[in-house]
């Protein structure tokens, strides 16, 4: 169940955490984040356990 929702333009978010982690591997042929593609990133959070996880 999603809690909420995080709409991005950047690669990361809370200091540096890399939310995709598609640095070192390319699952389903997604590419980096860019800021200036004028694209948003958009991901489902379950819950602040979720975020801590992330870390």
């Amino acid at each position: 169940d999603s809690e909420g929702i995080l709409v991005a333009n950047i690669g990361s978010y809370m200091g540096g955490v890399d939310l995709w982690q598609n640095e070192d591997e390319n699952y389903d042929n997604f590419g980096p984040q860019y800021m200036h593609d004028k694209i948003l990133e958009v991901v489902s959070i379950s819950g602040i356990w979720h975020l801590g996880k992330l870390q």
